[in-house]
């Protein structure tokens, strides 16, 4: 599980290679893509995705946000090509059959983040 950072990304499959499956969180790519909307029409799209991550297989999934996005195209270019980017990477747990157990667990980095902030409280303070 990782955000969105291209470095990030590189590095695990640097060193992992091909066996490194990359999971990125659905709630911010979610949030970037309607950042982009108007103000009104965000609630909608933001359900639209929510509801489209959370279908039970790879197929189902694949195929609406394809849909959504072919939808978003003629609204917002934008909004259309922040879904596009890395969006195979928020299905993988859709590819190997995952997304129903771990899909609500890992559909963002922020308890990640949270625990690698509470660690680097305690180990910051260490002097030895």
């Amino acid at each position: 599980m990782i955000g969105g950072g291209k470095g990030l990304q590189r590095a695990v499959h640097e060193v992992f290679g091909e066996q490194a499956l990359v999971q990125r969180g659905t709630w911010h790519k979610r949030e970037n893509v309607v950042a982009y909307l108007p103000q009104p029409l965000q609630p909608l799209w933001r359900a639209k995705l929510q509801w489209a991550y959370r279908l039970p297989t790879y197929a189902a999934a694949h195929a609406e946000l394809q849909r959504l996005h072919q939808d978003l195209r003629p609204r917002n270019e934008d909004a259309a090509r922040s879904l596009a980017e890395g969006l195979e990477e928020t299905r993988t747990l859709h590819r190997v059959g995952l997304a129903d157990r771990l899909g609500v667990s890992l559909n963002t980095t922020n308890g990640l983040e949270s625990i690698l902030a509470v660690v680097e409280q305690r180990v910051g303070k260490v002097d030895r």
